[in-house]
């Protein structure tokens, strides 16, 4: 299970650093990242997960799981929860 205290705080992706973690072998990488909604970019923070003993860039993209969260502390632990929903679901 990943706890809160596991991931760096909100402030660290504000100044986009890319966080990435395991447990046992489930995988995950989180970072800022931007999307165009409408005529406007919007910041979110994405969030990755996959299972196996492979890096990102060396993991099949079509074993990524990948979801967008609100950029802010809100929207960090929201990602921290759906991690550990994925990391139930993809054993």
């Amino acid at each position: 299970m990943i706890k809160e205290e596991d991931i760096l705080n909100f402030n660290f992706f504000a100044y986009k650093g890319i966080f990435t973690g395991s447990s046992k072998d489930f995988r995950y990488r989180i970072k800022k990242d931007t999307v165009q909604k409408g005529e406007e970019e919007e910041n979110v923070l994405r969030v990755w997960c996959w299972k196996g003993l492979y890096c990102f860039e060396k993991t099949p993209e079509e074993e990524i799981r990948v979801k967008d969260f609100s950029f802010d502390e809100e929207g960090r632990n929201e990602a921290i929860s759906w991690l550990n929903e994925m990391e139930q679901e993809i054993k």
